[in-house]
């Protein structure tokens, strides 16, 4: 609400309190309107997020603008607006982060991954060429209410903190579920024994189909560690592996994951434009 509290406080000392009020409330809810249009599904819905996020720049631009003219009907010299923009940005930022950060926690965030274990679904983040890596967008509500499926892509939150004291988070692919026994007879994953072919996204990585690479137990890596499968599921947990799995850590490393801490689904794939995509 703030990143409009500057352009439309001035209006409101000149006396165009409608512009005033629609400068402060319409940035805001521009930009929270396409954070939601994000995680509904269908694809059309990230173009006019794009569209509305288009709006949003022109409005907020020609809002600004207008109140330096309106600064200059209130003998505000432009020392003072500057100073006023720099301060209210800042007051912006430091006011609205607990904010944004409840948004990025419990209902949408945009992400790009960094590591190869999702390759190749997701184009990894190398600096410094962050821009061009896959930016996901994840659905923080939807566990909330329902319970992961099998095939879909979940971040996983470790019991390891980073040295900044934020949790380390994982992208994976859920394979086993509740109950289950999972084993991987390389290329394949096996549940309760049968190879695992449903969704199409397993037998396609298992066959080596669009640049996957099958899937491996720990034996097959470079570094074994300590065997965990087969394994049988308890009932809430899940099985989450990397489709890149000569590069994943993953449940064969850490064991397997209990709903509480899957903490979003990847619903589409929303930068860059070229990569645009729903995913499977």
């Amino acid at each position: 609400m703030l990143v409009g509290l500057l352009p439309g406080s001035i209006h409101f000392l000149g006396g165009h309190r409608k512009i005033g009020f629609y400068a402060v409330f319409g940035c805001e809810c521009l930009h929270k309107l396409t954070v939601v249009l994000l995680i509904i599904p269908g694809i059309l819905f990230v173009y006019i997020a794009y569209l509305i996020m288009g709006v949003y720049i022109v409005f907020w631009t020609i809002i600004l603008v207008s109140s330096w003219r309106q600064s200059i009907n209130i003998n505000m010299k432009l020392w003072k607006w500057l100073l006023v923009l720099f301060f209210i940005l800042g007051l912006n930022g430091f006011l609205l982060f607990p904010y944004n950060q409840y948004i990025a926690d419990h209902i949408v965030e945009i992400t790009s991954l960094a590591g190869p274990s999702m390759h190749p679904t997701f184009a990894e983040r190398k600096a410094p060429l962050h821009y061009f890596s896959d930016g996901i967008a994840w659905n923080k509500l939807i566990y909330n209410f329902d319970s992961p499926k099998r095939g879909d892509i979940v971040l996983w939150k470790s019991e390891r903190k980073h040295s900044n004291g934020f949790f380390i988070m994982y992208v994976k692919r859920v394979v086993g579920l509740p109950g289950e026994t999972v084993d991987v007879e390389s290329p394949f994953i096996l549940i309760n024994g049968k190879r695992l072919t449903d969704p199409p996204i397993f037998e396609e990585i298992a066959t080596g189909k669009n640049g996957y690479s099958g899937y491996f137990k720990l034996e097959a890596l470079p570094k074994e560690q300590e065997e965990l499968l087969p394994i049988t599921l308890g009932t809430d947990e899940y099985f989450l592996m990397g489709d890149n799995s000569k590069y994943s850590v993953d449940s064969r490393h850490r064991g397997p994951v209990h709903k509480r801490d899957i903490v979003g689904k990847a619903v589409r794939v929303i930068f860059p434009f070229s990569r645009i995509r729903e995913l499977k």
